[in-house]
């Protein structure tokens, strides 16, 4: 399975392969540098050093689309389409908008109540609430 990424100020596309990586089994640390990814590269070079190859090909081979994925959108890349942004939110995987073939992009607020907030939010939800104990007082 396929998510397709489009950077919307780029308009660069990228194919972001979903679920568990074959390719990253058999080949290993060769999948991150062919697309690029230095970080995945000495991620999974550093495992094998430290456990084993065959480890590190097995271990990258769950978790090396996610942590591709999840790169990708933290550089600026939206999905392409609603069904992509669906297919990402059902993985447990948070997208800030859509950006279509046209280069329209719509960016979504994800404020709803209960909303588990996103990594880059915690430490201005922290330094908020320490605000607001301090003002307590």
């Amino acid at each position: 399975m396929v998510i397709i990424l489009r950077h919307p100020e780029t308009g660069e596309l990228v194919l972001s392969p979903q679920g568990f990586s074959f390719t990253t089994l058999i080949f290993g640390s060769f999948v991150p540098l062919l697309r690029g990814w230095m970080v995945g590269l000495v991620g999974i070079l550093a495992l094998g050093l430290f456990s084993s190859f065959f480890w590190a090909h097995l271990l990258g081979g769950f978790f090396l689309n996610w942590f591709y994925t999840q790169y990708l959108l933290w550089r600026g890349f939206l999905p392409g389409c609603e069904a992509d942004y669906e297919l990402l939110r059902a993985r447990g995987i948070q997208a800030r908008g859509i950006c279509d073939e046209n280069g329209n992009c719509s960016l979504y607020v994800h404020r709803a109540v209960g909303h588990k907030a996103s990594f880059r939010d915690r430490p201005r939800l922290w330094v908020a609430s320490f605000m607001r104990k301090k003002s307590k007082f």
